[in-house]
């Protein structure tokens, strides 16, 4: 997602320079306009003007403790310069120059804008909610908790993917190792011997001395695959039909459907609650989601916001959205508490999350042990059996 560094005055005249994170050109400067500010200028730019680049971690630790120092009564000024001092080079030179930059009168939000690869434009956009409310505190809390949330979520799905990334990653170089150093060593003799080999020997001989090749070649087919999407497949229709289909997928497919719903009602809530209206809301948390296809839909359903129309109108069309999300958002726009709604369904897709991992683990891990079981019962069959002819053939 590109940035765009803008030039920008307010309602009093005031210049005002930042960095935008966004889609294109286009929503970039609806953005802008939709915070009242007279565009003035605007240019693409792919580097980050200012300082490194910190981990997603150390933002959410950093956002705790701003959230507690301001809490305390401590200025907000005051907090960054602390943690600046409290935190390593990297973390400390950036908040020791944002503090710095605050104290001369620069809005924190667009202070925070300039480092885009350190803030995303959620961060940004709920910090300038908070400013706007003169509730920053509430803003900081909200976005820590927002943060450990995610960063807890993937910790589980990295935790829960390790164990069978591991036992496939063994079972692979067991394989390999069979065909490459015993397979060879074991049905040398049979060779010499010229006795008439099993297919099935002879197919795992032919596996085993071109074994180098056939890793080579899916390599290759891996890499020119993944060229091919990242130059004429990402970005198009194209990844959009291929993001449907992986939806389609048993079990893997509602998985990441809740794991980005999960994540839109959670910055959606967070939004609406900090006051942000909900056509920007929803612009903001959809480039959070990422099916294509999920994200085209949202986006449909907001270009019927702005017009006045239903917003559920395209949900209800896709078919792939769960019942709940629906009777719950219809339910929100006819109460106005969207923004509770939107929080019960965070809560309902976390759990949600929780229990699709742990059935998603319950097939896996049995499949894994199965084919690569069935792999190494096929090499070993293909040393018993000549063993087992030239038995039969002395008996007789």
């Amino acid at each position: 997602m590109p940035n765009f560094q803008y030039i920008a005055q307010n309602e009093e005249g005031k210049s005002l320079k930042g960095i935008l994170l966004s889609d294109s050109e286009r929503s970039a400067r609806q953005e802008i306009k939709s915070k009242n500010l007279l565009l003035l200028s605007i240019k693409e730019t792919s580097k980050q003007t200012k300082g490194n680049k910190i981990a997603r971690k150390e933002v959410a630790v950093a956002t705790r403790q701003i959230s507690s120092l301001i809490s305390s009564g401590i200025p907000l000024d005051k907090a960054l310069q602390s943690i600046g001092k409290n935190s390593n080079s990297k973390v400390g030179d950036l908040f020791n120059d944002i503090g710095n930059e605050l104290q001369q009168g620069r809005q924190l939000h667009l202070i925070l804008s300039d480092y885009p690869g350190s803030f995303d434009q959620t961060y940004i956009s709920l910090v300038s909610a908070g400013e706007i409310s003169g509730n920053l505190i509430e803003a900081f809390k909200n976005l820590s908790e927002y943060l450990e949330d995610e960063i807890s979520i993937k910790q589980k799905i990295f935790s829960a993917l390790a164990y069978p990334v591991l036992v496939i990653g063994f079972s692979i170089l067991v394989v390999i190792a069979l065909l490459i150093f015993v397979l060879p060593q074991v049905t040398e003799q049979f060779v010499k011997s010229n006795i008439e080999l099993p297919f099935l020997t002879s197919l795992m001989i032919f596996i085993s001395n071109n074994i180098l090749v056939f890793i080579g070649i899916n390599l290759l087919l891996i890499a020119t695959f993944y060229l091919h999407y990242k130059k004429n497949i990402l970005g198009t229709s194209s990844e959009s039909n291929i993001h449907r289909l992986l939806l389609k997928i048993p079990f893997v497919g509602r998985f990441l459907l809740i794991r980005d719903l999960e994540k839109f009602s959670r910055i959606m809530f967070l939004m609406l609650k900090s006051g942000i209206n909900l056509d920007q809301s929803l612009n903001h948390a959809n480039k959070l989601i990422g099916n294509k296809y999920v994200r085209k839909i949202i986006e449909d359903a907001t270009e019927h916001i702005i017009e006045g129309k239903d917003f559920l109108y395209e949900i209800k069309q896709s078919k792939i959205f769960p019942e709940i999300f629906i009777q719950l958002l219809s339910s929100g726009f006819q109460s106005g508490s969207l923004s509770e709604m939107f929080e019960k369904l965070a809560f309902y897709f976390k759990d949600e999350i929780d229990n699709s991992r742990s059935s998603l683990l319950s097939i896996i891990e049995p499949l894994i042990l199965i084919v690569m079981g069935g792999i190494i019962t096929l090499i070993i069959l293909a040393i018993l059996l000549p063993i087992m002819q030239m038995n039969n053939s002395i008996l007789t």
